[in-house]
């Protein structure tokens, strides 16, 4: 099943709590997450994840956990309408793909200690923007992809043909 991690530590929890845009994604009990309270009385609401499916219509199965992935850092491609990068396709990256990522701006391969990302190397998985992918791609630089670690959302933008050119886990 794809959920926050329990062994995730709290100060883990909460630092990617403060570190991400929105103030009320809820990654652990409330009572855990200084501020929730006020935040939801203030009338926002936790982002409601869409169902974990993989692109087989499946339950979809967690892409990492160390690193710890997915919009929602609970280490699956999980979803919802605030992710608006669709951060769908979970991949293997490699050293093509870091540096492509880089070349764009998005710097992948360099921690940030302040945000508990340590970075990544190639052969870690990660979830990637359906959208980065499919740019990866029409640059020869996609990374191998996970079909049943990937969310069915990505077929939005990916196509599923495509997905399975690049798969590791089709037998």
């Amino acid at each position: 099943m794809c959920q926050f991690p329990s062994q995730t530590s709290l100060n883990t929890r909460l630092t990617l709590f403060a570190s991400l845009s929105h103030p009320c994604i809820v990654f652990a009990a409330p009572d855990l997450i200084p501020g929730l309270e006020m935040c939801l009385q203030a009338g926002h609401k936790p982002m409601q994840k869409d169902a974990s499916l993989n692109v087989f219509n499946e339950p979809l199965l967690p892409c990492s956990h160390d690193p710890l992935t997915g919009f929602f850092r609970d280490g699956c491609c999980n979803t919802c309408t605030e992710d608006v990068g669709s951060h769908t396709v979970c991949v293997q990256v490699n050293a093509e793909f870091l540096a492509f990522s880089k070349y764009l701006g998005n710097d992948l391969s360099t921690p940030r200690p302040e945000f508990g990302f340590t970075g990544l190397r190639p052969g870690d998985n990660w979830c990637l923007c359906a959208s980065r992918w499919l740019e990866a791609h029409d640059n020869d630089a996609a990374p191998q992809v996970y079909l049943a670690r990937t969310h069915i959302k990505a077929l939005d933008i990916v196509p599923l043909a495509l997905l399975k050119a690049y798969a590791v886990d089709l037998s």
